[in-house]
């Protein structure tokens, strides 16, 4: 699988085969968020948008030290990017700052779990 080979995880798919498809627009934000969970590994992010634009606009990828914490990366939205984020261990906080343009972003998201539990966070 290719994401076990970037990652050198042993990786399963979401024994729920769970997806989550988001269309944003203007307006659109997500708040700091961390996937850590039980038997989780490996979270993704699709990104498909029309083009990338400057973060001042709103609506790209903050990394986080924490869930009110400083921002320590941001991601533009770009066409056909792939994200991947080690959600085995707490502290992966996320959030996305509030869309200010008419642009539109699309993003399919998902989980990878662990097959072994010597490798759970």
């Amino acid at each position: 699988m290719f994401v076990s080979a970037v990652t050198e995880l042993p990786l399963a798919p979401d024994p729920q085969l769970q997806l989550v498809s988001d269309r944003n627009a203007k307006g659109s934000y997500y708040d700091a968020y961390d996937d850590h969970g039980p038997g989780l590994a490996v979270a993704f992010q699709l990104s498909l948008t029309p083009a990338s634009w400057p973060a001042d606009w709103g609506g790209h990828m903050e990394l986080l030290d924490g869930p009110t914490g400083r921002v320590t990366a941001r991601q533009s939205p770009q066409w056909n990017t792939l994200d991947l984020f080690d959600i085995r261990q707490p502290g992966a906080w996320r959030r996305s700052p509030t869309l200010m343009r008419h642009m539109h972003g699309y993003i399919i998201s998902g989980w990878y779990h662990t097959p072994d539990p010597a490798h759970q966070g």
